[in-house]
């Protein structure tokens, strides 16, 4: 089954946006930010009979700062969205690891990482949910953009965004490593566009075959509501669904 991101929608409200999105999947994934922020608006989901995913807030949160209240701060909103998540059913959650804030601080802010990604596993055990964490495009003030960080996901599961592995030139690398979950969307590998599929350079075809698993839940992340249909239509064919 693929899914939708609430991304292209944000401007909406979160009732609107679920409404465009349920006559097209069941499945949705909820970008809680802005007007569709679950801890303020959180209440319509179960409005709908549709299957969530949740992606964490992005701003604001930073799992990597150098500065221990302001990691324990992310923390704290991450375990109120994962409470929030889990009362509509949600079982897989997605979190950014966070960002270097001056390039002299980055060593200091892989440590810091590390830390946080400890005490997110400790959530996911607590709370008997998979917290996923994602893969960043290429960019000097962002961490876990190539495959190696992935050993550090002990009790963690990964989120494969493929368009920011594109931007990396590191997708091939990233499709042979285990995944949990999957974000689509395409690119022409120099910046993070959020392109209809087939609109950029990422070869589709090779990412459906390999990821058919059904274990892997897959969510189309694309910036334009106009986008979504014929994508979705193109992946369903790749998917053979």
């Amino acid at each position: 089954m693929i899914g939708i991101s609430t991304f292209p929608y944000i401007r909406m409200s979160l009732h609107d946006a679920l409404s465009q999105i349920e006559p097209l999947t069941p499945l949705v994934e909820v970008l809680s930010e802005s007007r569709h922020d679950i801890l303020r608006y959180g209440e319509v989901l179960s409005s709908f009979n549709l299957k969530y995913t949740i992606h964490a807030p992005i701003t604001d949160m930073n799992f990597s700062s150098i500065h221990a209240p302001l990691r324990r701060a992310a923390l704290s909103v991450l375990e109120d969205v994962v409470k929030c998540g889990i009362e509509v059913g949600a079982e897989t959650f997605v979190a950014h690891p966070g960002y270097i804030g001056w390039s002299d601080d980055y060593e200091f802010a892989k440590i810091a990482m590390r830390g946080s990604l400890v005490e997110i596993s400790r959530l996911a055990k607590e709370y008997g949910v998979l917290i996923t964490i994602e893969n960043q495009p290429n960019s000097d003030y962002l961490l876990f953009k190539t495959p190696d960080v992935l050993s550090e996901l002990d009790g963690l599961g990964f989120t494969l965004d493929v368009g920011h592995a594109n931007t990396a030139g590191v997708l091939d690398e990233f499709l042979t490593c285990d995944i949990n979950h999957i974000h689509l969307h395409d690119n022409n590998g120099g910046t993070d566009e959020h392109l209809a599929i087939g609109e950029g350079t990422i070869d589709f075809k090779e990412v459906a075959r390999a990821t058919k698993d059904d274990g892997i839940t897959k969510i189309l992340e694309l910036r334009r509501e106009d986008d979504i249909e014929p994508s979705l239509n193109r992946l369903r064919e790749l998917y053979g669904e």
